[in-house]
């Protein structure tokens, strides 16, 4: 066979230039991917400051607003009910279904914590079961509205078994949050 001969000088230059091309190669890949990885930690730590920056200026500004409340400061303190005074509320509930004639039952769960701790803040939440007229459920709302407690109405049903509708008569039931506890000074 008639071949090329390649002198040794050239082939031994060419596998050197083939490992140098390896090396430089696989220095590339190595340093490409540090380079993705301080790319995605820079973006990681950008993208919690942008949430650290929100909640402080979310705080900043709640306290701003809080400190501007004044007279009302203690009537919002006062909203939140301490939980050895719950019969308190109850009597409330109470009072306000005497006052529009309406039946009631209620039926209280477990206070549970706040998510929040550092508030010292409890929440209970309770069912309310109501009989009589949309009309008495009006008045019952707009009396219930009118408690000094933080409570959050959470789910509501109307049902009425009357041919004449909700008019007539109906069974109102919903589900509350009663907020307990002491907003503390910081």
């Amino acid at each position: 066979m008639n071949g090329v001969r390649i002198p040794p000088a050239v082939l031994s230059s060419l596998s050197k230039a083939v490992v140098a091309m390896l090396i430089g190669a696989a220095v590339i890949y190595v340093a490409s991917n540090n380079i993705i990885k301080q790319v995605s930690q820079i973006q990681q730590q950008r993208i919690a400051l942008r949430v650290l920056d929100r909640r402080y200026n979310t705080a900043a500004s709640l306290r701003q607003e809080l400190s501007q409340l004044g007279p009302n400061e203690d009537r919002i303190k006062k909203a939140f009910l301490p939980v050895e005074n719950i019969p308190d509320f109850i009597s409330a509930l109470e009072s306000v279904a005497r006052q529009s004639s309406i039946n009631q039952t209620v039926k209280f769960g477990t206070p549970t914590p706040f998510p929040h701790p550092e508030l010292q803040l409890s929440t209970i939440d309770f069912d309310v079961a109501l009989a009589g007229t949309v009309d008495m459920f009006r008045n019952y709302l707009k009396t219930y509205q009118q408690l000094p407690y933080l409570t959050e109405i959470v789910s509501l049903t109307l049902t009425s078994t009357s041919r004449l509708g909700w008019d007539e008569s109906a069974t109102i039931s919903f589900r509350a949050r009663l907020y307990t506890g002491s907003l503390q000074e910081t």
